[in-house]
């Protein structure tokens, strides 16, 4: 469709809408860019970064729950070996070792699964002690090497 404007030029009705039509698909692509860039910038990037750092979090807490009660399990195996004993050592507290051994001053060597230091009781007679170290396993072996040494029946054995 052409239209005379009446000054001697001839306009294309058709070229003009599909000119506009152009203009128009350009603006609206590049605002729809924009916006969605907006979007993800302002909503999507804070969730993500939000889930990845709760992630991290709950990581971390089941690392430390898992290894806290790994390590608690193992003093509850020998809780367990030592008050089902027929042979019911003397307990110490750690307070007490401490002051036997004068703060772990003297140490004599290392064992298998722990130090062992010098002490004194306060009736008067040297005595070893084995300080647990770290453990692999569930801590069967400490239990059995403290029944063994419980049956030897030594005096300084405490």
């Amino acid at each position: 469709m052409v239209v005379d404007c009446g000054s001697h030029e001839l306009i294309s009705v058709d070229d003009t809408v599909s000119e506009y039509r152009r203009e128009f698909s350009k603006n609206l692509e590049s605002k729809t860019a924009i916006d969605t860039g907006r979007v993800i910038g302002r909503y999507l990037l804070p969730i993500f970064v939000a889930r990845y750092v709760l992630g991290l979090l709950v990581f971390f807490v089941l690392l430390i729950y898992t290894c806290r009660r790994r390590h608690i399990s193992i003093y509850e195996d020998i809780e367990v070996f030592l008050q089902g004993s027929t042979l019911m050592p003397i307990r110490y507290s750690y307070k007490e070792i401490k002051k036997m051994t004068r703060s772990f001053r003297d140490k004599l060597g290392e064992g298998g699964f722990g130090t062992v230091y010098k002490g004194k009781l306060c009736s008067g007679p040297f005595v070893a002690i084995k300080m647990l170290g770290k453990s692999k396993g569930n801590g069967q072996d400490f239990i059995s090497e403290v029944a063994t040494i419980g049956r030897i029946h030594h005096t300084n054995v405490v």
